[in-house]
């Protein structure tokens, strides 16, 4: 992948509206991009994802990848994870953060594997170390009882984060933001 650059945040809609979890990711990244002093990129799915990219804009999002494609007007996981790979590629993300949602749970590591990563699973706090530029992720450990502060060595960096930890951006109806139309090719066999 080209040189990794900015936080990249994998989307969920629901209803044709930004998810709850999804504005609160985008809370998150607003913060570890000023950290790195990067942009927020959102990729939203679906075969139709207009109702959802101003929201995302709204929340935080700098650029929003709408991945459209008629097969993906409902959730398979080979279908998005191809979707999702072939964004992540293109994009080179330093930081990746998904929802710990039922699609998350099932997407994540796929995804990790596909692009030959490791991936911090069920988050309860993800920020950036400021001097090495790498996430740091607390996650529990040992049924709960302790905390374990995670840091990731490879590109891109990517973390599940369980939903309801953070509280989402009052939107910004005035922010302004790109749309990026990002089409892929799909086997609807798959």
């Amino acid at each position: 992948m080209a040189e990794a650059k900015g936080v990249l945040v994998l989307g969920e809609i629901s209803d044709d509206e930004l998810s709850l979890t999804s504005q609160e990711l985008l809370a998150v990244a607003r913060n570890m991009a000023g950290s790195l002093g990067e942009g927020v990129a959102i990729g939203l799915l679906g075969s139709s994802v207009e109702g959802a990219t101003q929201q995302a804009i709204a929340h935080g999002a700098d650029t929003v990848y709408a991945v459209t494609h008629p097969s993906l007007e409902q959730y398979q996981v080979d279908l998005y994870l191809t979707a999702l790979e072939a964004l992540c590629r293109e994009t080179s993300p330093s930081i990746v953060l998904i929802g710990r949602t039922n699609d998350g749970r099932d997407l994540a590591p796929r995804l990790a594997f596909r692009l030959g990563v490791g991936l911090v699973q069920d988050c309860l706090e993800v920020s950036v170390d400021a001097s090495t530029r790498r996430l740091l992720a607390n996650r529990p450990v040992y049924g709960g009882n302790a905390v374990a502060v995670v840091s990731c060595e490879y590109t891109p960096q990517i973390a599940a984060v369980r939903p309801k930890v953070y509280e989402p951006q009052e939107p910004d109806p005035s922010r302004q933001g790109q749309v990026v139309s990002f089409p892929v090719e799909l086997d609807a066999s798959q």
